[in-house]
């Protein structure tokens, strides 16, 4: 189940899962573009992600390069 969406193809495990982003991307999408939420807010830079590394505030979705920077990212969001 594919969905595009700025340029990228979104893939979801159900019809169902596809059709709630379809119809709101953005409350699903993650914040950033995808890129490490920590890295983003510290220099500007474009980071990739452990996709295991999450982490929902506030209804946003946000994602970070490891579990150990993810904890520095936290300490300074909460």
């Amino acid at each position: 189940y594919t969905f595009s969406y700025l340029g990228a193809d979104w893939h979801f495990s159900s019809e169902e899962n596809k059709t709630a982003f379809a119809e709101n991307p953005k409350r699903y999408a993650p914040q950033y573009g995808g890129w490490c939420a920590y890295a983003m807010a510290d220099e500007g830079n474009a980071v990739g992600i452990d996709p295991e590394a999450f982490y929902i505030h506030e209804d946003k979705l946000y994602l970070n390069y490891s579990q150990s920077v993810q904890q520095k990212w936290l300490s300074n969001l909460l």
